[in-house]
């Protein structure tokens, strides 16, 4: 496992998700950029220890074809996040719902064909997916040169403090988020709070159902 201090790290700029681009100075001397998630109330101490073993775990099998995963501890050895370094030349694929790009070799690498799978051997890649028990595998974390994104890996594991995204259950009143009341059961299953279907027809978002790892 590798180890960072926050004092290593300098900022480039935010980003989505509560995250922040980040440079520093790896132990060969070279200089790196990657994505640092702090602790928070959606980010535990705990989720992050799970991102990091995940991706030390995977990296043995698959190489670089995996995001590397730092731990962030401050200067008395207490963890404040993780820094996740993409796969050389990561290119998310194509959600469905977006358009393919008119460029053939451009849309071979965000929807590639089949003989193009075959010749990244992608296969290798959906096994991985499936024997993590991944349930936030969707197309931004995925892409022909490997896989990002470990913080719903060991599902059976991660759901109990993991129980969907932005949540983290641990760090939550459990009275307030567990409550389900008479009016909850009337339009059940349209739960008020609730962000995706069916507890939110609204939304219907397939990528993002709970326990989606289980339709794979």
């Amino acid at each position: 496992m590798k180890i960072l201090y926050s004092s290593q790290l300098r900022i480039k700029h935010s980003t989505h998700h509560d995250s922040i681009i980040v440079r520093f100075i790896d132990t060969d001397n070279t200089q790196k950029t990657g994505v640092y998630r702090p602790i928070n109330q959606t980010y535990s101490s705990l989720s992050a220890i799970f991102v990091v073993a995940y991706s030390v775990r995977m990296r043995r099998v698959l190489g670089e074809s995996v995001s590397e995963e730092y731990i962030v501890l401050d200067d008395k050895s207490n963890i404040q996040g993780t820094v996740s370094i993409d796969p050389p030349n990561f290119k998310p694929m194509l959600p469905y719902s977006s358009q393919a790009p008119a460029d053939y070799q451009e849309k071979e690498i965000v929807c590639p064909s089949v003989e193009t799978l075959l010749s990244h051997s992608f296969a290798e890649k959906l096994v991985a997916e499936v024997i993590s028990e991944n349930d936030d595998a969707c197309p931004q974390h995925v892409s022909l040169m490997g896989l990002i994104n470990h913080q719903k890996r060991g599902y059976r594991i991660t759901r109990w403090f993991v129980f969907s995204l932005g949540k983290d259950w641990l760090d939550q009143d459990i009275n307030r988020d567990f409550s389900l009341k008479t009016t909850d059961i009337d339009n059940f299953p349209n739960v008020k709070g609730r962000t995706h279907y069916p507890a939110n027809s609204y939304n219907f978002n397939f990528h993002r159902h709970f326990m989606a790892a289980d339709a794979i």
